[in-house]
């Protein structure tokens, strides 16, 4: 085999000391490249094949050799891989166009927004085998330290190749001064509570960057009146919406930027049943101290749709914080829904009306207490009898000998009958009557009210 390279004009010329481009370390199948081509026998242009690199033969490592750390010069050896054409092995010295014009610093970029914090990038040099030995900066041709404020910087990289070679190459970015939108605002944006006066939220602005050399998190903390402004508007409730608009007012902080945030009337508090009767529910709670009253919403459960329906609405004016919902159903289910309202003083929202989030509370209403009236008709009779209520199915009648035992169910009957005349009693004899009312809850048949004990007299 025969060493060649590829002149300008695209013709195979031999060249047993071919000149390679600098890499700093060993090459592999050349720059420009480098080809082995087996000398001609039969072909009129002096060469037979040309070997086909990473095919026909390969790079062997350890045939990697250098006397100036591939500055000056360097050894590669290429083994076939086919015995076809060729399955020897062959070593090719070669020397080294070395031009320190040709090492490049990177990892850098032309320009960075100012952070408050140095700006030093990690800077590499394009030579993987050149070291950085140090680093000068330089602002406006004279030597500086300060790599933080606001300018263009030129930073002069030393480097060393093994132990033959040093050199500098030059960096130059910019420090631009940062817009006040690249920074980061911090403030409720969410839940800024309606106070019935314009609001002036309390907000924190920051820049959050990374040490370039160490990738180490950085803060610096902006000041309000010094770095930046504040326009607070004149927001007062405005749909829910407010605005602040803050803008730079140093050489470093520039530009102008808006925040939006949510106006809420805050909801009230510690919504809870305080008193549960057959028919009627008492509620509590914590107004708001900048409402104007409450709004509740009685809904009463429906079992076959399986979603509450409102059957009761009550606005509670000022702080009162109590209400009574009277005339329910016995062991019923009801939710009670509770808004916060308050009368816009900026004509928002059209109706003139501000609600806050809804809270809720549920509660099963206890057993009724139902009346009833019991006459002894005769000595051996006795009559019941109620006045029919909304929803009951029947009823039991219980008959006992004192005013305090359970006793026996004697007849269920029909609520609608109104009334249940019981015989055969025994004269001179006072029996006690009482009853209990029962419907369907939820697909449950379930007592809902219940009577005291009433005494049929001996005649």
């Amino acid at each position: 085999t025969a060493v060649y390279v590829k002149d300008d004009e695209g013709n195979y010329t031999l060249d047993s000391q071919p000149l390679q481009q600098f890499t700093g370390t060993g090459i592999t199948y050349g720059d420009p490249r480098i080809y082995l081509i087996l000398p001609g026998q039969n072909n009129h242009s002096g060469y037979d094949y040309i070997l086909r690199a990473g095919t026909d033969y390969a790079v062997d490592a350890s045939g990697y050799k250098t006397n100036s750390n591939y500055v000056a010069d360097g050894t590669v050896k290429y083994v076939g891989q086919t015995t076809n054409y060729w399955s020897n092995s062959k070593s090719v010295t070669y020397a080294v166009a070395f031009d320190k014009n040709n090492v490049k610093v990177k990892n850098y970029e032309s320009w960075y927004y100012w952070t408050g914090k140095p700006i030093e990038p990690d800077f590499k040099l394009s030579i993987s085998t050149a070291k950085v030995t140090g680093v000068t900066y330089e602002r406006n041709g004279s030597t500086t330290t300060d790599t933080t404020s606001i300018g263009t910087i030129k930073a002069l990289v030393s480097y060393s190749i093994g132990t033959d070679i040093t050199g500098t190459a030059t960096a130059t970015y910019e420090i631009k001064p940062r817009p006040i939108s690249e920074c980061t605002v911090v403030f409720n944006k969410s839940n800024q509570r309606y106070t019935g006066k314009a609001l002036k939220p309390a907000s924190t602005v920051f820049i959050q960057s990374s040490n370039l050399k160490t990738g180490d998190s950085q803060t610096t903390n902006l000041t309000a009146g010094t770095d930046y402004t504040v326009d607070y508007g004149n927001y007062i409730y405005n749909n829910g919406k407010g605005y602040i608009t803050l803008t730079g007012k140093t050489e470093n902080i520039v530009g102008t930027t808006t925040e939006a945030y949510s106006i809420v009337l805050h909801p009230v508090a510690n919504l809870r049943v305080t008193e549960n009767t057959g028919d009627s529910l008492t509620v509590q709670w914590v107004s708001d101290i900048f409402s104007n009253g409450t709004q509740l919403l009685l809904q009463e459960y429906d079992a076959t749709s399986k979603t509450y329906k409102t059957v009761q609405l009550a606005n509670v004016g000022g702080l009162t914080g109590k209400n009574t919902f009277t005339g329910l159903k016995g062991s019923t289910k009801y939710q009670i829904v509770a808004r916060a309202f308050a009368n816009s003083v900026d004509g928002t929202p059209a109706d003139g009306k501000i609600y806050s989030e809804p809270v809720s509370t549920e509660a099963i209403t206890d057993i009724a207490t139902k009346d009833i009236t019991v006459t002894r008709t005769s000595a051996t009779k006795a009559k019941i009898t109620w006045t029919e209520t909304k929803d009951i199915v029947s009823y039991y009648i219980y008959r006992a000998e004192d005013e305090t035992s359970e006793g026996k169910v004697i007849a269920i009957v029909p609520a609608s009958t109104g009334s249940y005349t019981n015989s055969k009693l025994t004269s001179g004899v006072t029996y006690y009557y009482h009853i209990d009312g029962y419907t369907y809850i939820d697909g449950v048949w379930t007592r809902v009210n219940s009577s005291v004990h009433k005494p049929a007299v001996a005649p």
